[in-house]
Protein backbone atom coordinates (compact mmCIF):
# COMPACT_ATOMS: atom_id res chain seq x y z
CA UNK A 1 0.00 0.00 0.00
CA UNK A 2 1.14 3.37 -1.18
CA UNK A 3 1.46 6.60 1.56
CA UNK A 4 -1.57 7.67 0.11
CA UNK A 5 -3.52 4.90 0.03
CA UNK A 6 -2.62 4.65 3.66
CA UNK A 7 -3.21 8.07 4.37
CA UNK A 8 -6.60 8.45 2.60
CA UNK A 9 -7.65 5.00 4.52
CA UNK A 10 -6.69 6.09 8.34
CA UNK A 11 -8.46 9.49 6.95
CA UNK A 12 -11.51 7.34 6.45
CA UNK A 13 -11.30 5.63 9.73
CA UNK A 14 -10.60 8.34 11.57
CA UNK A 15 -13.67 9.96 10.37
CA UNK A 16 -15.88 6.75 10.91
CA UNK A 17 -14.59 7.17 14.35
CA UNK A 18 -15.40 10.60 14.86
CA UNK A 19 -18.71 10.08 13.25
CA UNK A 20 -19.80 6.93 16.23
CA UNK A 21 -18.40 9.11 19.23
CA UNK A 22 -21.16 11.85 17.86
CA UNK A 23 -23.85 8.98 17.46
CA UNK A 24 -22.67 8.35 20.60
CA UNK A 25 -22.73 10.94 22.50
CA UNK A 26 -26.38 11.96 21.09
CA UNK A 27 -27.97 8.92 22.53
CA UNK A 28 -26.15 9.98 26.05
CA UNK A 29 -28.34 13.67 25.52
CA UNK A 30 -30.97 12.03 24.56
CA UNK A 31 -30.69 9.73 27.77
CA UNK A 32 -30.05 12.72 29.44
CA UNK A 33 -32.93 14.94 28.26
CA UNK A 34 -35.49 11.53 29.09
CA UNK A 35 -34.54 12.45 32.84
CA UNK A 36 -36.04 16.00 32.72
CA UNK A 37 -39.48 16.33 33.43
CA UNK A 38 -42.04 19.55 33.49
CA UNK A 39 -42.97 19.42 37.18
CA UNK A 40 -47.06 19.23 36.32
CA UNK A 41 -46.83 16.98 33.31
CA UNK A 42 -45.32 13.48 34.12
CA UNK A 43 -43.53 13.10 31.03
CA UNK A 44 -39.98 13.44 30.03
CA UNK A 45 -39.22 16.83 27.76
CA UNK A 46 -37.61 14.55 24.87
CA UNK A 47 -41.07 12.16 24.96
CA UNK A 48 -43.21 14.76 25.22
CA UNK A 49 -41.94 16.01 21.66
CA UNK A 50 -40.82 19.11 23.63
CA UNK A 51 -37.52 18.88 21.92
CA UNK A 52 -37.02 19.60 18.13
CA UNK A 53 -33.83 19.45 17.36
CA UNK A 54 -30.19 18.31 18.32
CA UNK A 55 -26.84 18.76 16.69
CA UNK A 56 -23.36 17.97 17.89
CA UNK A 57 -20.52 19.47 16.32
CA UNK A 58 -17.31 18.37 15.79
CA UNK A 59 -15.69 20.16 18.74
CA UNK A 60 -19.04 18.20 20.74
CA UNK A 61 -20.36 21.52 20.91
CA UNK A 62 -24.14 20.55 21.42
CA UNK A 63 -27.18 23.10 19.81
CA UNK A 64 -30.26 22.40 21.23
CA UNK A 65 -33.79 24.05 19.75
CA UNK A 66 -36.81 23.26 22.03
CA UNK A 67 -40.23 24.43 22.53
CA UNK A 68 -42.34 24.33 26.06
CA UNK A 69 -46.11 23.58 26.15
CA UNK A 70 -47.48 27.24 25.89
CA UNK A 71 -45.37 30.48 25.34
CA UNK A 72 -45.72 31.84 29.19
CA UNK A 73 -45.15 28.35 30.46
CA UNK A 74 -45.08 28.99 34.32
CA UNK A 75 -42.66 26.42 34.63
CA UNK A 76 -40.60 27.75 31.49
CA UNK A 77 -37.35 29.24 32.94
CA UNK A 78 -37.00 25.84 35.27
CA UNK A 79 -37.46 23.64 32.54
CA UNK A 80 -34.92 25.43 30.00
CA UNK A 81 -32.49 25.75 32.75
CA UNK A 82 -32.85 21.81 33.96
CA UNK A 83 -32.44 20.93 29.98
CA UNK A 84 -29.34 22.66 29.64
CA UNK A 85 -27.94 21.33 33.00
CA UNK A 86 -28.71 17.77 31.91
CA UNK A 87 -26.88 18.37 28.68
CA UNK A 88 -24.14 19.65 29.98
CA UNK A 89 -23.37 17.00 32.74
CA UNK A 90 -23.30 14.34 29.89
CA UNK A 91 -19.61 13.39 29.20
CA UNK A 92 -17.91 14.48 26.78
CA UNK A 93 -20.09 17.92 25.87
CA UNK A 94 -17.88 20.85 25.62
CA UNK A 95 -20.73 23.83 25.34
CA UNK A 96 -24.56 23.59 25.24
CA UNK A 97 -26.70 26.42 23.43
CA UNK A 98 -30.37 26.32 23.99
CA UNK A 99 -32.76 27.93 20.92
CA UNK A 100 -36.30 27.76 22.34
CA UNK A 101 -38.54 28.14 19.92
CA UNK A 102 -42.85 28.20 19.32
CA UNK A 103 -45.02 27.21 16.52
CA UNK A 104 -45.70 30.42 14.42
CA UNK A 105 -48.57 32.37 15.74
CA UNK A 106 -48.19 30.94 19.44
CA UNK A 107 -46.65 34.19 20.64
CA UNK A 108 -50.03 36.01 20.01
CA UNK A 109 -52.30 33.88 22.37
CA UNK A 110 -54.11 35.58 25.62
CA UNK A 111 -52.95 34.58 28.96
CA UNK A 112 -56.60 32.56 29.03
CA UNK A 113 -55.54 30.89 25.74
CA UNK A 114 -52.18 29.72 27.14
CA UNK A 115 -54.05 28.81 30.55
CA UNK A 116 -56.58 26.57 28.33
CA UNK A 117 -53.64 24.78 26.16
CA UNK A 118 -51.29 24.03 28.89
CA UNK A 119 -54.04 22.74 30.94
CA UNK A 120 -55.51 20.67 28.42
CA UNK A 121 -52.05 19.14 28.02
CA UNK A 122 -51.62 18.56 31.28
CA UNK A 123 -54.78 16.40 31.92
CA UNK A 124 -54.24 14.43 28.98
CA UNK A 125 -51.21 13.07 29.58
CA UNK A 126 -51.45 12.58 33.53
CA UNK A 127 -55.12 10.72 32.55
CA UNK A 128 -52.72 8.45 29.21
CA UNK A 129 -50.35 7.39 32.39
CA UNK A 130 -53.21 6.97 35.18
CA UNK A 131 -55.48 5.20 33.85
CA UNK A 132 -54.50 4.97 30.24
CA UNK A 133 -50.91 2.60 31.01
CA UNK A 134 -49.48 4.69 27.66
CA UNK A 135 -46.37 4.33 27.39
CA UNK A 136 -46.12 6.70 24.35
CA UNK A 137 -47.71 10.13 24.11
CA UNK A 138 -47.90 12.29 20.73
CA UNK A 139 -48.58 16.19 21.21
CA UNK A 140 -49.46 18.54 18.33
CA UNK A 141 -50.11 21.88 18.69
CA UNK A 142 -50.50 23.57 15.71
CA UNK A 143 -52.20 27.55 14.31
CA UNK A 144 -54.35 27.05 10.94
CA UNK A 145 -56.09 30.34 10.41
CA UNK A 146 -57.37 31.68 13.64
CA UNK A 147 -57.80 28.48 14.64
CA UNK A 148 -55.55 26.91 17.61
CA UNK A 149 -55.67 23.22 17.19
CA UNK A 150 -54.48 21.02 19.78
CA UNK A 151 -54.14 16.76 19.63
CA UNK A 152 -53.46 14.89 22.49
CA UNK A 153 -52.79 10.93 21.05
CA UNK A 154 -51.45 8.12 23.44
CA UNK A 155 -51.01 4.13 22.94
CA UNK A 156 -52.30 2.97 26.17
CA UNK A 157 -55.52 1.23 26.87
CA UNK A 158 -58.33 3.31 25.32
CA UNK A 159 -62.28 2.44 26.24
CA UNK A 160 -64.64 1.51 23.89
CA UNK A 161 -67.45 3.55 25.96
CA UNK A 162 -65.80 6.76 27.39
CA UNK A 163 -67.46 8.20 30.11
CA UNK A 164 -67.13 12.02 31.18
CA UNK A 165 -65.54 12.13 34.25
CA UNK A 166 -64.08 15.10 35.94
CA UNK A 167 -60.80 15.39 33.94
CA UNK A 168 -62.97 15.60 31.07
CA UNK A 169 -65.69 17.46 31.98
CA UNK A 170 -63.17 20.57 33.10
CA UNK A 171 -61.22 20.39 30.01
CA UNK A 172 -64.81 20.81 28.13
CA UNK A 173 -65.94 23.76 30.83
CA UNK A 174 -62.34 25.18 29.66
CA UNK A 175 -62.78 24.90 26.09
CA UNK A 176 -66.29 26.27 26.56
CA UNK A 177 -65.08 29.49 27.97
CA UNK A 178 -63.10 30.06 24.83
CA UNK A 179 -66.10 29.21 22.54
CA UNK A 180 -64.04 25.87 21.16
CA UNK A 181 -64.97 22.56 20.87
CA UNK A 182 -63.61 19.47 22.19
CA UNK A 183 -63.64 15.82 20.77
CA UNK A 184 -61.91 12.47 21.79
CA UNK A 185 -61.86 9.16 20.70
CA UNK A 186 -61.16 5.71 22.86
CA UNK A 187 -60.80 3.14 20.03
CA UNK A 188 -56.99 2.57 19.05
CA UNK A 189 -55.49 4.29 22.24
CA UNK A 190 -57.34 7.33 23.53
CA UNK A 191 -57.01 10.48 21.27
CA UNK A 192 -58.18 14.89 22.36
CA UNK A 193 -58.24 16.85 20.04
CA UNK A 194 -59.48 20.64 20.61
CA UNK A 195 -60.28 23.82 18.25
CA UNK A 196 -59.91 26.90 20.27
CA UNK A 197 -60.61 30.06 17.84
CA UNK A 198 -57.98 32.84 18.59
CA UNK A 199 -59.11 36.03 19.35
CA UNK A 200 -57.60 39.03 16.51
CA UNK A 201 -57.33 42.18 17.33
CA UNK A 202 -57.84 44.93 14.98
CA UNK A 203 -55.31 47.68 14.50
CA UNK A 204 -57.79 49.97 15.52
CA UNK A 205 -58.45 47.96 18.66
CA UNK A 206 -54.81 48.08 19.43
Amino acid sequence: MGIKDFLKKKAAEIAEEDKERKMRLERDIIMALRQVYDPEIPVNVYDLGLIYEIKVDDDHNVYVQMTLTAPNCPMADYVVDQVKTAVEDVPGVVSVKIDLVFPEGLSDLDQDEEDVLYRIVQESITNAIRHGNATHIDVRIEREDNDLRIRIADNGKGCDDIQSGFGLHHMQERIDMLKGTLSYSGKDGFVIEAVVPIRVVSEEES
